[in-house]
Parts: C-alpha cells; sequence; structure tokens
C-alpha cells in the first residue's frame, strides 16, 4: 500500500522511510505509559505519593486555579508523554521530577534506553539526508575540488568566476547522463515508453529519427555525448549531429536555433561539397547544453538494425540529391546574375560601399546586393540587419557569429511578429 502511494505521489523512498520516525513515536508512548503506570502503582499513596502529585490541589495550600485536575487519565496520559520526550531528547526541563525509589529507578533505565535511541534516530535522519541526492552530493565534490585548484594555482578572478559559474551550470548535465543507464534497468515495455516521452521533444523532430522503431531511436538516445558552453563560445563541430538539449540559444550563419532545434542535420554525408556549410560551426549565445551524435557512432548503430539502416542510408541519397540540385540552381543563378539588365540589381565592386549602402537602403535591407567583401564591413550589415533580420545569412563568417548582430535579428524579427 505504502509503495502504490509513492508511486503515485512521485516521492522518494529514500526521504520515506518510516522505521525511524514509527519506532520514535511508539518508543515515546510506551515510555509515556511506563511512567503512568508507575505513579499508580509505584506506592500505596497513589498518585498522590508519586510525580502525579505536585500537579494536584489535595494538601496543597497553593492557589489551585494554577494546578491541572491531575485524576483526569487524558492530562495525566499528556503530562507522561511531555516527560517521555523531554527524556528522549536529552532537554531535561527539570520539571516533572521523581518522588519515590521506585521511580528514580525507573527514570534511570529510562535515559539510558532513550539516550541510546535518540543516538539511533539522529543516525537514521543522517543517513536518509547523506543519500537523498547522491548525484547532488558528487557534484558538490567536484567543485570543491575544482575551487580549491583555483586557489592553490592563484588563477586570475575573471577567469575563476567564469569556471565557477560553469560548474553551477553543469549540475543539470551531469545528473541526465546517467539517464540511459537508469532507463536501461526498466522492461522493454517502459524502455519503450519512455524513449517515445523522451526522443518527442529532441530526436522526434529529425525527420530520418521521427518513425523509427523505439529500440533504435533508444539505442541513438545512449549514444549522445552531452556537453555544455558558456556564451560566445564558438563551436566547431563538422561531422556530428547536435541537438540544443536546454533552454539555450545557438547562433549559426546568421540563424537562431533554439532548445530541441538540431543543426548538422546532414552530417552522414561523407562528401563535403554537399554539406550544408552555414552549420558546421555556431556559437552559444548564453549556456546552453548541446547533445551530439557522431558520424561513426550512428554508421555502427545501423550494424545492428538492418532494417533502420536501408532508412538511412535512403535519406542519406535524398539528401545528396537534393543538395546536388540545389548546388547547380545556385551556379546558374550566379552566371545568369551577370546579364542582369537592372544595373541597381548587380553586385558591386569594392570600392563602391557608399553607392553599396544606399543601395541595401532603397531595397529594405537585401545585403544580397553587395559584392561579398563588402559583407564583412559591420556597419552595413548593421544597417541591413536594422531593416530585414534574415540579411544576417548573407554576411561574412566573422558577422555571422557576432552576438551583438544576431540580438539586433532576433529583436527585429520579434517586431516583425
Amino acid at each position: 500500500m505504502m509503495r502504490r502511494l509513492l508511486a503515485r505521489a512521485g516521492a522518494s523512498p529514500t526521504g520515506s522511510r518510516t522505521p525511524a520516525q514509527v519506532i520514535t513515536i511508539m518508543f515515546c508512548h510506551w515510555m509515556a505509559c511506563i511512567w503512568g503506570f508507575t505513579a499508580h502503582n509505584s506506592t500505596s499513596g497513589g498518585i498522590y505519593n508519586s510525580w502525579m502529585g505536585g500537579y494536584s490541589c489535595k494538601g496543597s495550600d497553593d492557589d489551585c486555579s494554577v494546578k491541572w485536575n491531575i485524576e483526569n487519565p487524558k492530562n495525566q496520559y499528556l503530562l507522561a508523554l511531555y516527560f517521555a520526550i523531554m527524556t528522549l531528547t536529552t532537554v531535561g526541563y527539570g520539571d516533572v521530577l521523581a518522588t519515590n525509589t521506585t521511580e528514580y529507578a525507573l527514570m534511570i533505565v529510562l535515559m539510558f534506553i532513550g539516550g541510546f535511541m535518540w543516538a539511533y534516530i539522529i543516525g537514521a535522519v543522517c543517513a536518509i539526508t547523506a543519500t537523498l541526492d547522491i548525484k547532488k552530493i558528487e557534484h558538490q565534490q567536484l567543485y570543491d575540488q575544482i575551487n580549491n585548484m583555483l586557489v592553490d594555482m592563484t588563477i586570475a578572478r575573471p577567469t575563476a568566476a567564469r569556471v565557477r559559474s560553469y560548474l553551477f551550470q553543469t549540475e543539470d548535465t551531469e545528473r541526465r547522463d546517467g539517464y540511459s543507464q537508469l532507463v536501461e534497468t526498466l522492461s522493454p515495455e517502459l524502455q519503450g515508453l519512455m524513449c517515445d516521452e523522451i526522443s518527442a521533444k529532441t530526436l522526434g523532430k529529425i525527420s530520418y529519427f521521427s518513425s523509427r522503431s523505439n529500440k533504435f531511436r533508444f539505442a541513438v538516445y545512449k549514444n549522445l555525448t552531452r556537453q555544455l558552453y558558456v556564451p560566445q563560445e564558438l563551436v566547431e563541430d563538422e561531422v556530428r549531429l547536435v541537438i540544443i538539449a536546454n533552454q539555450g540559444v545557438v547562433g549559426s550563419d546568421g540563424r537562431i536555433f533554439t532548445s530541441g532545434m538540431a543543426m548538422n542535420k546532414d552530417f552522414f554525408l561523407y562528401n563535403e561539397e554537399l554539406r550544408e556549410a552555414g552549420t558546421k560551426s555556431f556559437r552559444a549565445l548564453n549556456y546552453v547544453e548541446l547533445e551530439a551524435l557522431s558520424r561513426e557512432d550512428l554508421f555502427h548503430l545501423v550494424q545492428d538494425f538492418p532494417t533502420e539502416r536501408v532508412y538511412i542510408n535512403a535519406f542519406r541519397a535524398l539528401f545528396a540529391i537534393l543538395r546536388k540540385v540545389r548546388a547547380i540552381a545556385t551556379a546558374k543563378r550566379r552566371v545568369s546574375s551577370v546579364f542582369v539588365k537592372d544595373p541597381s540589381k548587380a553586385a558591386f565592386n569594392v570600392d563602391d560601399l557608399g553607392e553599396c549602402y544606399a543601395a541595401v537602403k532603397r531595397s529594405g535591407g537585401d545585403l544580397a546586393l553587395c559584392a561579398e567583401p563588402l559583407r564583412d564591413n559591420y556597419e552595413l550589415v548593421q544597417a541591413a540587419v536594422a531593416d530585414r533580420p534574415e540579411a544576417l545569412a548573407f554576411a561574412s563568417s566573422r558577422l555571422r557569429g557576432d552576438a551583438a548582430l544576431a540580438q539586433v535579428a532576433i529583436a527585429r524579427a520579434g517586431d516583425k511578429k
């Protein structure tokens, strides 16, 4: 019954261990009962010749308005329980006192037992606390080790601050690294259900993985490597599929990629001329966690999945054909642009920066009108992006990775929406 409740509530069994709590409550109850029983049976004088006598008005000249009705069983149990908890926790206020030899002897025994019981309770609580989040404890130990290294090696304060900020961000990445091994402990059916949930946000958005079997997608998920990158870090990753795993943002070739989006989808093409050049390198605009799958790992995986291998090879052929057709069409457009009749649509020379700037303003930010060397001019690209956010895609590779221009493009794109 307890297990069913924990499963429905999503509670941790480690934090829900009951023996220590139950034993504590039961021990206090038993101690209170024994203490009350002793008051009734230790002497012939009854409760008035025991520790309860101090709470009785019988034979007392004190003001009875402040005394208890000690003959009430509820009051007797409440005072006995108060004494039991006070003894167990070693508080010892001293307001409930033994008055005869029997009570003194019993109190000695209860103090000994209570001391050992209290030590057991503290040990049980400490054990539960120490095992609540093992990954968090391991991460804190790693942080302490690296922090000591920064101090011992007298690393400059700005660099040390960046390292510590990075370590704070890596806790979730380290935790997710072990999830694939945890999923393997489940039954095959549950593994499939878990894979559906997990891959729906990442692998499910990639065309050649979306309709594949759960077993294959889970194998792909297990082979993903995870890495966290700091803001403005340039990532060169030419032969791996890269997926944004968290809420980070990545800029590449004038485009913005957010959580769940993938880059280098054509990573399985060996012919570099057919691959899309724009996403071979990208820049992290904030802390971003990336999941990556290498070409070698994918080809190794499909050897165990004959049906999936045929499907992946078909997609490789389709990608290659489409890229080849696009390359031919692009070459034809470049050739035809030499013979355009409208001079305003022709490419400008390197020295025509002023004329190029005027043409960009007239066309509403069409940076493609300018010759390629001019597209490395920061002021020109900034003016074009301010009018047309997608113009960043036509800037030089250096400016496409510029964070400030990327922020301008994002802001302008948001305004247009």
